[in-house]
């Protein structure tokens, strides 16, 4: 839970970083069909979180990669998606973001199919994070999930972010 609330803030920052220098290519119907099935879905994960034991859902998390994993081992040829499936992918996604903070591997099998420029992507993710993070945000400060650790594991990280982010930057501008 603590590592989730920390993720989670890194992840806020990130986000705003990439916005404040890519804001203005932020695809803002994409933007809202994203977030409300995602926020439809991760009110459903943290519900799954607070009434099924976490090594349980985490099982079944790893389950579903392992099968993804598998599938693009064995499948190589892409699968044409009808739309509503891609809907129900978005909708999981916000499950197990809601349950991990990790729902943006699902996530990206939607949005590049509908985002193709590199920097409407890139935006318009960044900006589903920051809202659907902060919302998560909320949820983990009511959970008590910030105690002193998760505050000194927050200061350690954040100047590695910027960094990172600096450095990340640096190639994706070429």
């Amino acid at each position: 839970e603590r590592a989730s609330a920390v993720l989670n803030v890194i992840a806020i920052v990130v986000s705003l970083l990439v916005l404040w220098k890519d804001h203005r290519y932020v695809q803002w119907k994409e933007l809202l069909k994203i977030v409300l099935l995602m926020l439809a879905g991760m009110g459903v994960g943290i519900y799954l979180l607070n009434v099924v034991p976490t090594q349980i859902l985490q099982y079944c998390y790893a389950g579903f990669i392992i099968l993804i994993a598998l599938k693009k081992i064995f499948i190589k040829r892409e699968i044409r998606v009808p739309g509503v499936i891609m809907l129900l992918v978005i909708f999981a996604a916000g499950i197990i973001h809601g349950m991990f903070v990790s729902g943006g591997s699902l996530l990206v099998l939607y949005a590049v199919t509908v985002l193709k420029e590199k920097k409407d992507f890139r935006a318009t993710m960044a900006m589903v994070w920051v809202f659907l993070n902060s919302m998560l945000l909320v949820s983990h400060i009511r959970g008590g999930y910030f105690d002193l650790e998760a505050v000194g594991l927050l200061a350690a990280a954040i100047p590695v972010t910027l960094l990172s982010v600096w450095l990340g930057n640096k190639p994706h501008d070429k």
